[in-house]
């Protein structure tokens, strides 16, 4: 009995029936295994069914920060710069009150030395003075020669003649003493105590003369 080409051949077979038998074998296979799909092709029951695709999306649109984003940066930075500015001018240092003519130069001469006569200390009172003169009694800007200075203030009408006269000898002995010679037997000066009574007699006229405006009904007058 011959045996079937399909049994396995033994160890002694030659290697070309081997792939001669597996090359016969190989198109048997592959058409046996697609039956199965072309059955169910042919199947009309069995074809799967896709269900019906949906309308298409609108446009997705953008956020609220790819669209303002910058825009809402920039005013919170603005916004924090107004805010710094606010609390800086709120806690920022003040600036002190101007003083009056009268208390500047009373703590000017009050940090001199009271008893000194020395040059040095003769001409700081003289310029104290002179500054306070020319603010209280409202005199033109300028640093005018004491020569000039005195005839201002024998000239100016607030001031009136007595006091005028003791400002201009005050003045005008206090140049004398700063670039001449000692005289002998001169009793040395308190320059400073000098000025200080200078500008209590100054207050006390500027105080007559608004007392002498209020109660003027020329110079004050009242409304009908």
């Amino acid at each position: 009995m011959k045996s079937s080409k399909l049994q396995t051949p033994n160890s002694g077979e030659a290697p070309s029936s081997k792939v001669q038998c597996e090359w016969r074998l190989g198109p048997l296979l592959t058409a046996m295994a697609g039956i199965p799909f072309l059955a169910g092709a042919a199947d009309p029951v069995s074809v799967v069914a896709f269900p019906p695709l949906r309308p298409a999306h609108a446009e997705i649109q953008l956020t609220f920060w790819e669209q303002y984003g910058w825009l809402a940066i920039i005013s919170a930075l603005v916004v924090a710069a107004l805010a710094g500015f606010i609390l800086w001018l709120q806690t920022r240092p003040q600036p002190a009150a101007a003083l009056p003519p009268e208390a500047q130069a009373r703590l000017a001469l009050g940090a001199l030395p009271a008893g000194a006569a020395d040059d040095a200390t003769l001409s700081q009172v003289t310029q104290i003075l002179r500054r306070y003169v020319r603010q209280a009694f409202k005199f033109p800007p300028g640093e005018p020669t004491t020569t000039a200075f005195c005839q201002m203030v024998l000239k100016n009408p607030l001031i009136g003649p007595e006091l005028a006269g003791s400002l201009h000898d005050f003045f005008r002995d206090s140049d004398r003493r700063k670039f001449s010679p000692a005289r002998p037997g001169e009793n040395p000066v308190n320059a400073v105590a000098q000025a200080l009574a200078l500008i209590d007699r100054c207050e006390a006229r500027l105080a007559n003369l608004r007392a002498a405006v209020t109660a003027s009904p020329a110079l004050n007058p009242k409304p009908a």
